[in-house]
C-alpha cells in the first residue's frame, strides 16, 4: 500500500453508511459504500468525497417549487410544492421579507421564504402539495414577489395592487 494510503475496514464503511442512513436514500447510502469501499484512498481525499456526496445527496431531496401563481378571484398566492418526506402532513408557511423600491418605476420588489415544518423529515417518498397564502401580510403592493426555498431554489412571481 502506498505510503500516506489508508484502507477502511468493512465495519468503518458500515458504521458510515449507517450513520448517513438517516439524511441519505438506500442509493446514496450504497453510493458512499461504494466509493468509501475503493480501499485506497488518502484518509483526508476519502473523507472530502464522503462528505460531498453526503451533502449532494441532501441537497438532492429539498424542497422545490412545482408551480406558482396568483389567484386574482381569491387574492392568494397558490403554491406547489414537490418534496420527499416520511408523510404527506408538511405544513409550507411564508416569512416575508423587507419590501424594496424597484427603481426606474419598476415595481417593488419583496421575498419571501417557503418554509417547511417538517424541514428534517427522513427523504423516503416523493410528495407534492399545494397550499393558498392569504396575501394580508405582503408589504408591500404592487409587487414582484420572489419565493425562495433551501437550498437556492427560486421562483418569482407579479402581484398585483
Amino acid at each position: 500500500m502506498p505510503a500516506g494510503s489508508a484502507e477502511l475496514p468493512g465495519r468503518a464503511v458500515t458504521r458510515l453508511a449507517a450513520a448517513c442512513g438517516k439524511w441519505l436514500s438506500p442509493e446514496s447510502s450504497l453510493k458512499i459504500e461504494a466509493e468509501v469501499g475503493m480501499n485506497k484512498w488518502k484518509r483526508r481525499d476519502g473523507a472530502l468525497v464522503a462528505i460531498a456526496t453526503l451533502f449532494l445527496a441532501r441537497g438532492s431531496s429539498a424542497d422545490n417549487f412545482a408551480g406558482v401563481y396568483f389567484d386574482a378571484k381569491a387574492g392568494q398566492l397558490v403554491v406547489t410544492m414537490r418534496y420527499r418526506g416520511t408523510n404527506p402532513d408538511h405544513v409550507f408557511t411564508l416569512k416575508w421579507g423587507q419590501c424594496t423600491p424597484g427603481g426606474d418605476g419598476k415595481l417593488p420588489e419583496v421575498s419571501a421564504e417557503v418554509l417547511d415544518d417538517q424541514w428534517q423529515d427522513h427523504s423516503q417518498r416523493d410528495f407534492k402539495k399545494t397550499t393558498r397564502f392569504d396575501l394580508s401580510g405582503i408589504p408591500c403592493r404592487p409587487a414582484k414577489v420572489t419565493l425562495r426555498t433551501a437550498p437556492r431554489f427560486l421562483y418569482s412571481v407579479v402581484i398585483p395592487g
